[in-house]
Order: structure tokens, then sequence, then C-alpha cells
């Protein structure tokens, strides 16, 4: 079994190394080393773990890009495993339907609430909040493992009918944001002890040091994780200038590390 996540922030990374870690023999693979490595090939007798963030109700650019140059073999098992800090998110649904038009078969989807990291909707939750949605995303996340190993199909957690109907052009313009600014609108300020923390953790190698300090390029997928795990809160965008900044706690960045 290959379970594929693409983390910013180690939300995704943590729900996949848990089903890894359950799971005899199965191999945790990060989805933007293999994107930048164009490696979409699986083997036909291989099952398939699936385990991205919500971004803008669909998915990361980078991830949008795996997914449509994908080779789907027939007889391989597809589990599909979303995460995002509202519900009822239609990503799982738009991955479905990616994998059935390249004749794949998605045996099951899940849906697990996690945390916000996405700081310019807001700081960080409370300590309680984040911790009761650990609790209850644990519990979901066993579920998913027994689901798997019992091969459990038909079960689709698709999203809500209304949010499908506005997903992709709210998308769409999340893309055209993303790819007018890249990452422009990030800074550092002043505090940067130069560890260079946030260009290892970059997945799309956006991040180039200069003198040490940070600089930005063009190609920024908004996943957070520069500015979330910098451990000196040197990293700003946009108005986030004393707002609580949120990894997952249980994952250390080395973990995420893609740029050694």
């Amino acid at each position: 079994m290959k379970i594929l996540y693409f983390s910013g922030t180690g939300n995704s990374y943590y729900i996949a190394k848990k089903i890894s870690d359950s799971i005899e023999g199965s191999k945790l693979q990060d989805i933007a080393t293999l994107f930048k490595e164009a490696d979409f090939h699986h083997d036909v007798d291989d099952e398939l773990v699936f385990v991205y963030p919500v971004y803008a109700f669909l998915l990361p650019l980078m991830v949008e890009g795996f997914f449509k140059h994908l080779k789907i073999k027939r007889g391989a098992k597809v589990y599909l495993v979303s995460n995002c800090a509202g519900k009822n998110m239609p990503v799982n649904s738009h991955v479905k339907k990616i994998i059935e038009r390249k004749k794949g078969n998605v045996n099951a989807s899940y849906e697990v609430q996690m945390p916000s990291n996405y700081i310019p909707f807001g700081g960080a939750e409370p300590d309680s909040k984040i911790k009761n949605l650990f609790d209850n995303a644990d519990k979901k996340i066993e579920k998913i493992i027994n689901a798997i190993k019992s091969n459990e199909s038909g079960h689709f957690e698709n999203g809500n009918f209304f949010y499908r109907l506005f997903s992709k052009p709210l998308w769409k313009f999340f893309v055209i944001g993303i790819k007018t600014k890249g990452g422009k609108g990030f800074s550092q300020n002043g505090r940067c002890n130069s560890c260079g923390i946030c260009q290892k953790l970059c997945p799309s190698n956006n991040i180039e040091l200069f003198e040490g300090k940070p600089i930005w390029g063009d190609n920024c997928e908004q996943c957070m994780g520069c500015l979330q795990f910098c451990p000196q809160e040197a990293i700003e965008l946009g108005k986030s200038k004393g707002k609580r900044r949120y990894h997952n706690p249980r994952v250390k960045a080395a973990e995420l590390f893609r740029n050694k």
C-alpha cells in the first residue's frame, strides 16, 4: 500500500502517518516530491490512499496538477482522505471524478476536521478547541484505518451539494490570486535568525535565502508552512502581525523537510 500526502503545516502528514503506522508494509510518500520528480506511476496491484488538505473548497494547486497527471491502472484500490477546518467540503467528489475519468475506481472517501492554519482568516484557535479537534480527529482516523483494513467500499463523504455548486469558481479565483501574487505577500519582520527551516519546508522550492534571509518567488502554494513553523515567528503575511501561529503540535518541522 502507498499512502500519498500533501502537507504544509503537518495536518495531512499527521493523518497519513497514523494510517501508515497502523498498516504493515505501507509506504509513505510526499506528493510535492513526486510532483517535482514527475513520478505519477504505481503498480497495478497497489492500494492507494491519498491524504490532502482543502484549499478554497478544493485542492492545493500542486495536488490538482498531480491528480491530473496521475496514471491510475485498473485493479488498484483507491481511498481518499481530505482534511479541513470546516465540514462537508466538496473536494473528495472532485478528486473522485478526476480518477473516474482515468477509468480508475475510488473505493471510499473520508473527511477529517482539523485545526485551521490559514492565517489570513485569523490566528490559531484556542488550545481547548484544538484539543477537542484532535480528540475527534483521532477517533475518525481510527475508523478510517479500520475501514481500509476491512476493504470498505461504497462509503463516500463527498460534501455538501451547495458547496459543490460554487466550489470551482471560488477555487479558480483563489488560483488566479496565488499565480498573480505568488509569494509577494510574505515578508520577514527582523526576528529571522537564518535557521533556513522555511526554505527546507517549501513544497514548491519557492524560497531562497539571500544573506541568510528568506526571499519568496512566484510559485507559492499558500501552504503556510514557512510562516507557521518559523520558530522565531519572523514571517508575516498581510495582517498576520500579532496573530497566534498554528502548526500541528504532534509533527516536527524536520518530518516535512523537502529541500535538505
